[in-house]
């Protein structure tokens, strides 16, 4: 990176820094700046293997959430404009926040699993002995290319305390579940700004109020939940069908992969899940200009002027508040 493009990105981010207690303004800048030659280099240094591709990527990301916030209001007013027959409503339509519940605690006591005992208890359950000898070569082609023991022992093992969140798609549908709602000509749709995870939309599939979602890019989640659910009975017992048939859902495409591993194919890239909407918390926007000035001090080092970009959260009487949040 030459020096006058160092000057012009610090330059780029102090304009999103002078911002960052005007949520409102920021996701404006992010959406008219999405096309500028800053915006594209970092994008671009994401998608490379290079020092700091880490923090070029969680900015491009973090950017991204900001920029899609003002393009869903774009969208939303253009289709007012074009399809004025679906915003024939008895009241005035309305755009209303839904905030997602705090994250929780991890479930499970993990110290003392281990992945070959897990594997082999699914494998167990095959009662073919053929497909069971399949199963099992296909899991040892899989141990041989991605050492999944060692990674999981690695994992269970580490300073890991993953915080359960609710996805935007489980809110959407918890909110809709709750209310009054009615679906023009019963199209019962959620719209979202990228595909659902692999638990979202099989929770979907499971449930009997379920909605269409814009599709599914198939990566899992370890901090995934569920929607807090209404203490009665009638619906401890539909949550309680649901996992059982997500479980059943999951061990079936194990086997079926185990089946038919292809190691050698190329994988889907990873996807940030859906809780990383630009949000009006404190954490959540602090921490893109930690991302960013961690990157601009490795990339820059002591050739840029990088004071204009702080480590610090918003101020206290900013207007933030609550946890992660979507809208509908």
């Amino acid at each position: 990176m030459v020096s006058g493009d160092k000057e012009n990105l610090v330059k780029w981010f102090q304009e999103f820094n002078a911002q960052i207690n005007s949520p409102e303004t920021l996701c404006k800048l992010a959406y008219f700046r999405s096309g500028s030659p800053n915006y594209d280099f970092v994008s671009q240094k994401a998608n490379e293997s290079g020092p700091h591709a880490k923090h070029y990527e969680a900015v491009s990301h973090l950017t991204g959430r900001l920029h899609h916030t003002m393009k869903a209001v774009v969208c939303l007013v253009d289709a007012r404009l074009q399809l004025p027959y679906l915003f024939v409503f008895d009241n005035e339509p309305k755009v209303e926040r839904v905030y997602s519940p705090p994250a929780g605690q991890f479930p499970l006591v993990i110290e003392n699993i281990h992945f070959r005992q897990i594997a082999d208890s699914l494998i167990g359950k095959v009662n073919d002995p053929i497909l069971e000898s399949k199963c099992r070569n296909g899991l040892d082609v899989l141990e041989r290319e991605f050492n999944l023991s060692g990674k999981f022992q690695e994992r269970v093992t580490s300073p890991w305390n993953p915080r359960p969140r609710v996805h935007a798609e489980l809110i959407l549908l918890n909110h809709i579940r709750t209310r009054d709602f009615e679906f023009m000509d019963n199209d019962r749709y959620i719209g979202c700004s990228k595909p659902a995870c692999y638990c979202c939309n099989s929770y979907m599939n499971a449930h009997p109020d379920r909605c269409e979602l814009y599709g599914s890019h198939g990566n899992g989640f370890p901090a995934w939940r569920t929607s807090v659910i209404v203490d009665c009975l009638f619906e401890i017992q539909t949550e309680n069908d649901v996992m059982e048939q997500m479980i059943k859902q999951l061990e079936d495409d194990v086997l079926l992969y185990l089946l038919d591993p292809r190691p050698e194919e190329p994988r889907a890239p990873r996807r940030a899940d859906s809780w990383t909407e630009i949000s009006t918390s404190k954490e959540s926007t602090s921490r893109i200009f930690q991302e960013i000035r961690g990157f601009l001090e490795a990339e820059c080092g002591s050739d840029c002027d990088i004071e204009g970009v702080r480590d610090g959260s918003p101020e206290a009487d900013s207007g933030y508040g609550g946890d992660t949040d979507v809208e509908s």
